[in-house]
């Protein structure tokens, strides 16, 4: 029948052990070496320290080992885990009865925020209204506007003057093949130039004037939007000159 503890058992069955080995004049490096238990365990026994231990159930499998070796008949010390037991249970008690409460810091910084939401929910209204006023047509104001000024509306006939295609003495020349050019105003050259297929040449030139080109098969050109035809008055060189002349 095991021995009972009393308070303080883990030193005092320390020392029993300690005693134990000395009578039966072992080293606790022989002691290690029969059952396979690392020293340091063995002295943290016999000094009653079980903190070296990693848990509790770790500390009476060694405890029992090494009283049965020594043929000792002792239970586990009581006292061994009954502090850390104690303060885990305080530890959870006052982690549990904690109160919560909310900051004044916290209080400030969400009535700040709410705030803040509020204002800028208020600005989103105003700004909706604002827009709705700038792109709500005003009808009443465009119906005025179209009644005094209903002369605008009416549809301009396609044959006024006002529709006839534009003059501006513009000589548009074109060219299909490689072909120079000159063109001479009042008896005086004002453009010479060779130009090739792609090619085209607008000048703004008042009559008279004369235009010289040198194949007359790849020019396609026109004076104010009239054609031009180069082919009928070319020569055998296929050059061909034309003159405009003041009406």
């Amino acid at each position: 029948m095991k021995s009972k503890n009393t308070k303080g058992d883990s030193a005092r069955i320390g020392l029993l052990f300690s005693k134990k080995r000395d009578n039966l004049g072992l080293s606790i490096e022989d002691i290690a070496k029969s059952i396979k238990v690392n020293t340091f365990h063995l002295e943290a026994i016999e000094n009653g320290d079980y903190s070296k231990f990693p848990s509790e159930g770790f500390a009476r499998a060694y405890f029992i080992k090494y009283s049965n070796y020594l043929s000792l008949d002792y239970s586990f010390p009581s006292d061994a885990y009954k502090k850390d037991r104690e303060d885990e249970i305080i530890e959870r008690s006052v982690t549990w009865k904690k109160p919560f409460y909310f900051s004044k810091n916290y209080i400030y910084l969400s009535l700040i925020f709410l705030i803040i939401l509020i204002l800028l929910f208020l600005s989103f209204l105003q700004f909706n209204v604002k827009q709705k006023n700038i792109l709500e047509p005003n009808y009443e104001a465009i119906y005025n506007l179209v009644v005094a000024n209903k002369k605008s509306f009416q549809i301009r006939s396609s044959n006024t003057p006002e529709n006839e295609p534009q003059t501006n003495n513009n000589l548009v020349l074109s060219f299909t093949s490689q072909c120079w050019i000159e063109i001479y105003f009042d008896e005086k050259l004002i453009k010479k130039q060779l130009f090739f297929k792609g090619e085209s040449i607008q000048v703004k030139v008042k009559k008279p004037f004369k235009v010289i080109v040198g194949n007359a098969d790849a020019v396609i050109g026109s004076y104010n939007n009239k054609v031009i035809d180069f082919t009928t008055y070319a020569n055998r060189l296929r050059v061909s000159k034309i003159e405009f002349k003041n009406e």
